[in-house]
């Protein structure tokens, strides 16, 4: 799962030259204990979390020498401000520590859905230098992967302000990160996108497990001015009262017909 989750965070960064990026899977670790957690109210207050997560990491506890950490959660994460808990994070990382300690990031996710594939290639861009699209060069309006707005097919890219940012952080970066070390790659065994395994129902249910419990009909709907834009409605219904949800279609998956999603465009795509 967390592969495929990868090859879509991949999608995003295939624009950016000099240099090109793309992300390696070279490990996991399950975690039960959660001792870096910091539960407020059955969220996890994502600051503490994540410096939790350093001392984690700096304690030997995460193996190998990994570029990057990434923790995936199912929980809410949260924040505190003025008193206030905040359920809004969906994740956060420490800005252009690549290759160091602090190069650890978190995020949400729902299993199985990929609901989780948008905060890990933003906060992974983070750790890679990129700041959020605030400038008039690079509004945040424009909707592109460095801001929270819905910008279309710019949420699947980079701005050229992330990209410029993220060159920044790689000149500086030593030779010994980025040389490629590790032979490991769990992605080689998992070669297929989301879309092409998941059926629309099941995609919906799991995005709707909250609501779509065993007595509600949860369906899939794909009105053409929605999927012409690779988005599409999850439904459940429950008693006389329909509620729908409005999600992305993942990548891979039908739009219309023999078309396909690939990065918010439904077209005729080559899937290798």
């Amino acid at each position: 799962m967390k592969s495929m989750s990868l090859f879509q965070v991949n999608l995003r960064y295939l624009d950016m030259r000099r240099p090109n990026i793309t992300f390696k899977l070279v490990g996991i670790t399950r975690n039960t204990d959660d001792v870096f957690a910091h539960e407020v109210y059955d969220t996890l207050e994502a600051t503490q979390t994540l410096e939790g997560l350093v001392k984690y990491y700096k304690g030997g506890n995460i193996p190998g020498n990994p570029d990057a950490v990434y923790l995936i959660t199912g929980r809410d994460l949260s924040s505190i401000e003025n008193g206030v808990l905040q359920k809004g994070v969906a994740g956060l990382a420490f800005l252009g520590r690549l290759c160091t300690k602090l190069a650890v990031a978190e995020g949400e996710d729902i299993a199985g859905s990929y609901s989780g594939v948008y905060p890990m290639a933003h906060e992974l861009a983070h750790i890679l230098g990129a700041e959020h699209d605030e400038s008039p060069r690079c509004p945040w309006s424009a909707g592109y992967l460095m801001s929270y707005v819905d910008g279309g097919t710019n949420k699947y890219k980079l701005s050229v302000c992330s990209e410029e940012q993220i060159r920044r952080t790689v000149l500086k970066a030593t030779d010994i990160c980025l040389r490629e070390t590790s032979k490991t790659n769990y992605m080689d065994q998992h070669r297929k996108f989301p879309g092409q395994k998941l059926s629309d129902v099941s995609y919906c249910r799991k995005m709707l497990k909250q609501y779509g419990g065993r007595h509600n009909v949860v369906t899939a709907r794909k009105p053409w001015n929605l999927a012409s834009k690779c988005k599409m409605r999850c439904c459940f219904q429950q008693g006389y009262q329909m509620w729908c949800q409005e999600v992305d279609i993942l990548e891979g998956m039908a739009c219309s017909g023999q078309r396909t999603c690939r990065r918010g465009v439904c077209g005729n795509h080559r899937w290798a």
